[in-house]
């Protein structure tokens, strides 16, 4: 290794700090940030976690004989710092105000503080198994290849970021999978060099695979099931098959090399093996639960749950709580044998995927502070937060060997939006940027109300009003859309960092405000017709979700009695009746409360719209993941007329169908819909 100079670098999120040459980069592109502002940054990242009072800052910033107004020119190269890291003073993720004494860096760094990195050519990189073209411009590396190999262009790009802070080993990525399609979960196997994964290749049906490090070819296994839930020490795969009456799984077991799966448990969401048997969780549409063995309830929660994993010892359940139902953001938490929960780290904005380390003293996840660009980070049981690894691109992390090898998903995941109307009822792509959910359509059908919660949503997300016939866009504020009003003047946004708030946001000309839930949690809302007040489904802390109605002039959401929640609710258009699901079945009832009434179906159902008039509902057939059925049902009876059925035209990657919206006359429809495309590698260095 040639002899090089040393500069010091900081490094968090998506930003590089040149401590010395007064260089600020984001993603590898230099921002414009001098003086007084990278002066602030510098003191900050020095001491981080540490309070730099403002005299100390004071005293860097200007000489002792200089005449300045100190507290305006200190705020105001704070707050272009600020908008330079895209932060904020309210809800700050990387520079945090400790009020009347000065500032502290809170972020996450990637590097020791003061660490130093050796300037040349010659230092670690990763190994490739296949690598692209790499040429050297200006001290850049440039990869070069055909779209086909975006994935090798993005594990080329890792080779140079993806090293442990402060660790000079390499870090090799192997690709697994090389098949277009969605990998829903993977495990390493028994033996060292054998991978189990679930996916969905070529718009085909879920099948389990076996792969190995060794060959690049996987080989189908005979099941007809949906999903991969674990593998045992013993060579047993846990199996998952989807129940289309109920939408939850029955969970079986088989042994890797064949044989008919044995039913275990219906009516779960997830599993993991254990020396007791399955651990399992249920996510219910009021209350998800953890249970060790099957039938012993450990914990119960209103949030939805996702990820179980069990420690190498057995004695703690690490998973992901998701407080809003339909939205990855969340906390990683563990629990004991004994019912004992505490949080290890909280408020990502997205967060999927996790594993022990062999040890068991730390769980890694994968999660993103705002957006859905995950990198890998690691929560100790001690209560120590640390980034792994900073990544291009969507991961999961799916497993870690007894060896410290790595098997980690790379996605390229687009939420999108198809629509049509009654002037064409071909069907268009109306997203917006990359995480297009479309939440309500207007009764003409003219305007989308849609939330983009991905990385062009920013770290609070973005809610949009979509005009369909111009294309004109218009943002209307932070969050995720809830509702828009029926005059089109007001649109209902729910930010889930203060889930007890839904922002009022205007179409146009007037000022935004806020309605408090009063102590209750908000999970969704629906405009009433006359736009007077609000049908919000919610819980109380601690509470299961129920249904409230709320007046718009500010008073306290009225819970409607019995106590009852419906899914996917709708509200009739003379505002008398609500629809919604329960079970799995749709259920309608008085919005002045009393007794609900089933209305019968031939298959699990779920609402979408009423009809015009109100004699009739659009309903979607659950059965069915593509096409997806929508259908017309009669309230006073049980008429079923087909309707649509809704897809997407290119189905590779397809994964399901979102929320589904239609305009009472049938004529306009729109849907959110999944495309993923799954790249599997075992990642060996990272340890």
């Amino acid at each position: 290794m040639t002899k090089s100079s040393e500069r010091r670098i900081a490094r968090f999120g998506a930003f590089e700090v040149e401590m010395d040459s007064g260089i600020l980069r984001k993603h590898g592109v230099r921002l414009r940030l001098q003086g007084k502002p990278f002066q602030i940054l510098e003191a900050l990242l020095e001491r981080p976690g540490e309070v730099v009072t403002r005299d100390e800052l004071r005293n860097r910033l200007w000489a002792a004989d200089t005449f300045v107004d100190f507290e305006s020119g200190l705020n105001t190269a704070a707050n272009r710092l600020r908008f330079a890291l895209g932060d904020s003073a309210e809800n700050p993720r990387y520079v945090e105000t400790v009020s009347r004494t000065g500032y502290r860096f809170i972020g996450i760094l990637n590097a020791p503080e003061g660490g130093r990195e050796q300037d040349s050519a010659d230092g670690p990189v990763a190994a490739l198994p296949e690598a692209p073209e790499v040429v050297a411009n200006n001290g850049r590396l440039t990869y070069w290849l055909p779209m086909a190999g975006v994935g090798l262009a993005l594990i080329a790009l890792l080779s140079f970021r993806a090293l442990k802070p402060g660790v000079a080993a390499q870090a090799s990525f192997r690709r697994i999978t090389f098949r277009q399609g969605t990998v829903s979960n993977a495990r390493f196997g028994p033996e060292s060099h054998t991978i189990l994964y679930s996916a969905q290749w070529d718009a085909g049906s879920p099948r389990i695979y076996e792969a190995n490090t060794v060959s690049p070819e996987s080989r189908q296994l005979e099941f007809d099931v949906d999903m991969l839930a674990g593998v045992s020490p013993s060579a047993e795969l846990g199996l998952l098959k989807r129940d289309a009456a109920h939408g939850d799984f029955t969970l079986s077991r088989v042994p890797v090399n064949g044989g008919a799966p044995l039913g275990v448990l219906s009516g779960v969401s997830g599993a993991e093996w254990g020396s007791d048997g399955f651990a399992i969780f249920r996510d219910g549409p009021r209350e998800s639960s953890i249970e060790y063995p099957p039938g012993k309830v450990l914990y119960k929660s209103p949030a939805d749950i996702s990820d179980l994993r069990l420690s190498p010892a057995g004695d703690w359940l690490a998973f992901v709580e998701h407080p809003l139902k339909s939205d990855d953001a969340g906390a990683i938490k563990v629990l004991d044998r004994g019912g004992n929960v505490r949080e290890l780290s909280g408020n990502w904005a997205s967060v999927g995927g996790l594993a022990w380390t062999p040890s068991g003293q730390e769980v890694w996840f994968t999660a993103a502070r705002s957006g859905v660009r995950h990198s890998i980070f690691a929560a100790g049981l001690n209560g120590k937060l640390r980034e792994v690894a900073s990544l291009p691109g969507m991961t999961v992390l799916y497993d870690i060997a007894k060896d410290g090898r790595v098997l980690l998903g790379i996605d390229r995941s687009r939420m999108m939006i198809a629509a049509a109307g009654a002037s064409s009822q071909t069907e268009r792509d109306l997203s917006w940027f990359d995480w297009s959910h479309v939440e309500e359509i207007s009764a003409d059908g003219r305007y989308l109300l849609l939330d983009e919660t991905g990385e062009g949503g920013g770290p609070n997300h973005s809610v949009y009003l979509r005009d369909t016939q111009t294309g004109k866009t218009v943002r209307l504020g932070e969050g995720q859309a809830v509702a828009l009003s029926p005059d089109l003047k007001w649109a209902l946004s729910l930010d889930n960092r203060k889930p007890d708030v839904l922002t009022v946001l205007p179409v146009a000309g007037d000022a935004a405000r806020t309605l408090s839930g009063h102590g209750m949690i908000y999970s969704w809302g629906r405009y009433f017709p006359d736009g007077k007040s609000i049908l919000a489904g919610g819980h109380m802390p601690g509470k299961p979700l129920r249904l409230y109605v709320q007046s718009l002039s500010g008073g306290a959401p009225v819970a409607l009695n019995p106590e009852i929640y419906l899914s996917g609710a709708t509200i009739s258009p003379d505002g008398k009746t609500i629809a919604g699901s329960r079970n799995r079945a749709i259920v309608v009832m008085s919005s002045n409360g009393g007794e609900a009434r089933e209305i019968p179906t031939p298959f699990p159902a779920w609402p979408i719209q009423w009809s015009a008039d109100g004699g009739s509902l659009y309903v979607r057939d659950m059965r069915s993941r593509v096409p997806v059925p929508i259908v017309r049902i009669e309230v006073s009876g049980s008429q079923v007329k087909p309707w649509k059925e809704l897809a997407p035209a290119d189905k590779i990657g397809f994964a399901y169908v979102l929320n589904t919206v239609i305009t009472p006359d049938g004529k306009s429809y729109a849907y959110s819909w999944m495309r993923d495309l799954s790249e599997l590698y075992v990642v060996e260095g990272w340890s």
